[in-house]
């Protein structure tokens, strides 16, 4: 008998905690059969932690230890995290005449950037940003960089107090289904996963659209300038992207980075034998003069996924266009070709089985290796991860990263959100990739809703918690949906009619903010901070309601209001980097009574008092509690009273109008504060940021 796992789980899971510059500790217990009684085994790990690329393990040996449990014998090894990245380990046990006996488990875990816990996402349409609502038109980047005052701008986003951009997915796209609400074309059907979609520049969408190669270059030229400029900003910007399908006659580029070039119609790295050139000039030949001859399906189907005779994917891929097909699960996907990576969610697919399935993985990886060399993107947000295969997240993803620290000045690793609703499947997300993008932000919203702090403090407690709060992104309900008398009388599972709903600002702007404070990575989608209820039309031309009317001056006051109270929020998380980590204590309630306040205390500062925040989420009426101090400041005040007995202690407000002034009538003693607590008496939907220091 074998076992084999690591310590660094959370509590009660088996998400791996692996923090940059700490440890991993892996044991492994084997208890050998009575034939080999007698041999004395050893164990080793098999990792790719420290290795040159993802795909090289190498042999490490483990310790032998006092057994803990009813295993014979027991090993134990402990490795240093040095480096961002997707990592994966095993272990066997090599015992007898060198027999090994494999423990039949990976476990996958990921180091995340330091920049991770504490963003503050705001997801970016570019098409809709600056675009007249309900109109044929869409805005570009442009608008973005050097747009009036009023327009959606990077500096807004950073007067906000935003630190990463998640960019719909700005590839080229070409509209194909022409269906009423596909005026624009779905972002996810990609057409050249190496070309900015020329419309989202001014230059390039007055190139005509035979030169492709001209609005590629003019395209892509506007995005890096784009990114450079958030970067100025401090912001990261990420990539969403559909690996699972590109659009229907996908134009072939590849990256080629001995020469440092992208070549149009160039297969000679995705191919797996002499048949696929030789088939590809053929092909070529039969198309010359026509348009067919610059898309993938008609040249290169391979790389497309197909089905047998009885309807099941073959991973073998498509040997012809008329072989190729749409996805078939989980929606209508009719604008899209799925890719041949060897996985089909709906059949039960999860792993790369074909040479040719490698290929195309690769194929992926090199796509996104070139907009984070070439156009300084920072990461990714994988829709529909759960179509993709598992060797996707651990050896595709792993490349791209390790490939991009050596060809980027400064490159840290990337920045992964990846959208998973399967409850099981979310485990291996959360071990691979850095945030879960789903719905459990809406079990948030729910508690703010209701009032209920307990289902608040549920949501943010639970081990298994990995996913972004937040108010929900393009193709779901706007968070303030919620926050109307028909959500909370349990009627939230469709948006229809929400549009006609008033909903309570100052109550959503609440929510948001406490969330804000609480810290951790939190996203919205633009319009959010606007209260925005219609949802997004990503398909469609035309802007977003809310961020025309502010740009054109038809906002309503209670809008703009809420606007300036998210963003100064925002501010104060940026200015204050313990607002937006993580790391917080629920600090309880004096009375028995119910309270409905949440209250906690955050990370402190070196020398400092630890923040504490109050949210009075009672909305409407005002609210009054005493609490017990948390662990951090009852330390720090502490070792004051035990030199300085008489320590007298203020607070300020850090989220008021007059945050440079005394909150308190006059000072209170420290170790009165130590006994008591402290009382907040707050207003209907205030939430106060509180900082101590002595007199």
């Amino acid at each position: 008998m074998i076992t084999f796992g690591t310590q660094n789980l959370r509590p009660g899971t088996d998400i791996v905690d692996a923090g940059l510059d700490k440890e991993i500790l892996f044991g492994l217990g084997f208890t050998p059969d009575e034939a080999s009684i007698n041999a004395t085994p050893a164990a080793f790990l098999w990792t790719n932690l420290g290795s040159e690329a993802p795909d090289i393990f190498r042999e490490v040996a483990m310790e032998p230890v006092k057994p803990s449990d009813d295993h014979r014998y027991a090993f134990a090894v402990t490795l240093p995290l040095m480096t961002p990245g997707t990592y994966t380990a095993t272990a066997f046990v090599r015992h007898g005449s060198e027999e090994e006996i494999w423990v039949g488990k990976d476990v996958n875990w990921r180091i995340s950037v330091p920049a991770v816990d504490s963003l503050y996402v705001r997801q970016i349409p570019i098409d809709k940003a600056n675009a007249r609502q309900d109109s044929g038109k869409i805005s570009t980047m442009d608008d973005m960089l050097d747009g009036p005052e009023s327009a959606y701008t990077l500096d807004k986003m950073q007067q906000a107090g935003v630190n990463c951009l998640w960019i719909q997915t700005p590839y080229r796209i070409d509209p194909w289904d022409g269906r009423p609400n596909d005026t624009a074309g779905s972002d996810y059907a990609s057409t050249d996963w190496f070309s900015i979609d020329p419309e989202l520049s001014r230059e390039a969408s007055r190139i005509p659209g035979w030169d492709t190669d001209r609005q590629h270059e003019i395209a892509n030229q506007k995005m890096k300038e784009f990114v450079t400029a958030a970067h100025a900003r401090g912001m990261k910007v990420v990539f969403g992207i559909a690996p699972n399908h590109v659009g229907h006659n996908y134009i072939f580029r590849d990256f080629f980075q001995d020469e440092d070039v992208v070549k149009r119609g160039c297969y000679k790295k995705i191919v797996i034998d002499e048949f696929q050139p030789a088939e590809v000039e053929k092909r070529k030949k039969q198309y010359a003069g026509t348009e067919l001859a610059l898309y993938a399906e008609y040249i290169f189907p391979w790389m497309f996924a197909t089905k047998n005779a009885s309807g099941e994917y073959d991973p073998n891929g498509a040997n012809d266009v008329n072989e190729t097909y749409s996805p078939d699960w989980a929606g209508n996907w009719d604008d899209t070709k799925h890719l041949n990576h060897g996985a089909h969610a709906g059949q039960g697919h999860r792993n790369a089985t074909t040479e040719q399935n490698w290929k195309v993985l690769a194929y992926i990886g090199n796509a996104m290796l070139w907009v984070v060399v070439k156009l300084g993107v920072d990461g990714f947000r994988i829709d529909h991860s759960y179509g993709m295969p598992v060797e996707f997240f651990t050896q595709t993803i792993p490349w791209v990263e390790k490939k991009a620290r050596a060809l980027r000045p400064g490159f840290e690793g990337l920045i992964l959100f990846h959208e998973e609703h399967d409850h099981e499947r979310k485990r291996f997300a959360a071990n691979v990739g850095d945030v879960i993008q789903a719905k459990w932000y809406e079990a948030i919203l729910q508690g703010f809703s209701h009032r209920d702090v307990e289902a608040i403090w549920s949501a943010y407690g639970n081990p298994y918690f990995a996913e972004f709060s937040g108010t929900g992104n393009h193709d779901e309900c706007r968070g303030i949906t919620f926050f109307t008398e028909f959500s909370r009388a349990g009627n939230h599972d469709e948006c229809k009619n929400k549009n006609f709903v008033q909903a309570n600002l100052r109550e959503f702007g609440n929510a948001v903010v406490t969330m804000l404070f609480l810290g951790g990575p939190m996203t919205t989608l633009a319009g959010d901070e606007y209260g925005e209820s219609r949802k997004l039309r990503f398909k469609m031309t035309g802007g977003i309601p809310t961020l025309w009317q502010a740009r054109t001056g038809q906002l309503a006051p209670e809008n703009l209001e809420l606007d300036a109270w998210v963003s100064k929020a925002g501010r104060l998380r940026r200015e204050r980097p313990e607002l937006g980590c993580s790391e917080r204590e629920r600090l309880i309630p004096r009375s028995d009574d119910p309270v409905p306040i949440v209250a906690f205390e955050k990370r402190a500062s070196e020398n400092l008092c630890p923040l504490m925040v109050f949210s009075n989420i009672d909305h409407g009426n005002s609210q009054s509690g005493r609490f017990g101090l948390g662990a951090r400041a009852r330390a720090w005040i502490g070792l004051m009273v035990a030199t300085r007995p008489d320590t007298q202690l203020q607070v300020k407000d850090l989220f008021s109008s007059t945050p440079d002034q005394p909150l308190w009538s006059h000072p209170i003693l420290a170790r009165d504060l130590l006994r008591d607590g402290i009382q907040v008496d707050l207003t209907a939907y205030q939430v106060q940021v509180l900082e101590m220091a002595r007199v």
